[in-house]
């Protein structure tokens, strides 16, 4: 169901009113014709559920309920694009990852890609940018994928460790929440898993990738600093291969790697160095790691099924 068709008519309740909560409102005044409005900040006990038709709840607001009434920004979004949807979850480095898939298939389909999520940017805000031939990778938070019911297409799940502990209480409930990344997955769908991610039921295509033995790399291109310029945590890609000193000024920052070859992700120490061109130089950098790695590193597999779409 499309977005605007769920909001229009409705009395709508945005519970929570920061960012997201925010953006909520926002798309409510451009995109729909809702028949009422109303930002909350509280606690449960003081909702009137019955007198609204929808209420938006922001991630992070402990509450589980089977309540249909009851969604987010995240929910709505799937529900009418989760097609066109790669989807990043994991403990640790899915910021990295996200950017990272977003870069290159940046370079290779241009303005039809965007990057949302926990990186920063509601989904609803941009909503205006989906097309039909839109492809959108989306940072998933825990609190995120809490209570949805609608998986990506492609769905990236890096990791698990134990954290969020006082917010979900057990290890259990804390993983169970991100495994919604996967759980309302299709067949046709893809899965591309850590393999030390415990067992996720999903009828989509597993890929499984692995972690190469820490400390043994193999530099791909220069280890010369002054080469690495642009922005974010993408600066450096090596192969795990062979022992070798790390480039000076780096270190590691996430590894997303296939099998029977390894790729990691490095990030610079201190200071980034700044480049007249950070953007064309960032996206080349990725490229060039993603030649080195050839058909095993996952933006690849990320591509080939992009091409499909």
């Amino acid at each position: 169901m499309k977005i605007t068709e769920k909001l229009n008519g409705k009395k709508v309740l945005i519970w929570g009113y920061g960012k997201e909560g925010k953006s909520t409102e926002r798309f409510l005044q451009k995109f729909c014709k809702p028949l009422l409005v109303t930002a909350y900040e509280g606690k449960i006990e003081d909702i009137d559920s019955e007198k609204y038709d929808v209420i938006v709840k922001s991630p992070g607001i402990p509450y589980f309920t089977d309540d249909p009434r009851f969604t987010s920004q995240t929910a709505l979004f799937l529900e009418q694009f989760r097609d066109r949807v790669i989807g990043v979850t994991g403990t640790k480095g899915k910021s990295t990852t996200a950017s990272m898939i977003y870069e290159v298939l940046a370079a290779a389909f241009g303005e039809k890609v965007v990057l949302l999520g926990n990186i920063g940017v509601p989904c609803l805000d941009c909503y205006e940018q989906m097309t039909e031939d839109t492809i959108a990778v989306f940072e998933m938070s825990c609190h995120q994928l809490a209570d949805l019911k609608v998986s990506p297409h492609i769905s990236v799940f890096l990791n698990i460790f134990e954290e969020h502990l006082d917010y979900y209480g057990t290890f259990e409930n804390y993983f169970a929440a991100k495994c919604n990344i996967a759980n309302y997955q299709k067949e046709g769908d893809v899965l591309l898993i850590g393999d030390e991610v415990p067992l996720i039921s999903s009828p989509a295509k597993r890929i499984v990738f692995s972690k190469p033995e820490e400390g043994k790399y193999e530099e791909v291109f220069n280890s010369d600093a002054t080469e690495f310029g642009g922005a974010g945590n993408i600066n450096a890609g090596v192969l795990a291969s062979k022992p070798c000193d790390l480039p000076r000024g780096y270190q590691h920052a996430v590894t997303i790697t296939l099998p029977p070859m390894g790729a990691v992700i490095l990030k610079k120490k201190k200071t980034q160095i700044k480049s007249p061109d950070r953007r064309k130089n960032k996206i080349r950098i990725v490229m060039r790691f993603m030649s080195g790695c050839k058909k095993y590193f996952i933006i690849t597999m990320i591509l080939s099924v992009c091409l499909s779409l």
